[in-house]
């Protein structure tokens, strides 16, 4: 093994992994309360209902040949629009059921 040790960039010093960090602790223990969470930050959003888009689907069947493995971090913009038009939809329907809320701070409200 070697001794070698990477220091870590001062410009990263503050920065923070939450996926599965302390906000991770703070969802799984307001689960234990009872809380319903909702972990879309990671994993299968079709587990939540989230649908490919058809005109995706498509897009994606007729460029198969020229994909690339990746694209931009924020995805390709046609990509983004349909999942923002889905989510308004979705949010749509959410925003009748009656639920706690989670501050910033982590309080239940």
């Amino acid at each position: 093994m070697s001794d070698y040790v990477i220091q870590t960039s001062k410009t990263l010093a503050d920065v923070k992994y939450e996926i599965r960090g302390q906000l991770a602790h703070r969802a799984g223990e307001l689960e234990k309360q009872g809380y319903e969470m909702l972990s879309l930050n990671i994993g299968n959003p079709g587990l939540f209902g989230f649908r490919t888009p058809e005109t995706m689907r498509l897009a994606m069947i007729e460029n198969l040949g020229q994909a690339e493995a990746y694209s931009h971090q924020k995805g390709i913009f046609p990509a983004r629009e349909a999942v923002a038009s889905c989510s308004s939809r979705a949010a749509a329907s959410w925003a009748s059921l009656p639920r706690r809320s989670l501050s910033a701070t982590g309080s239940v409200n």
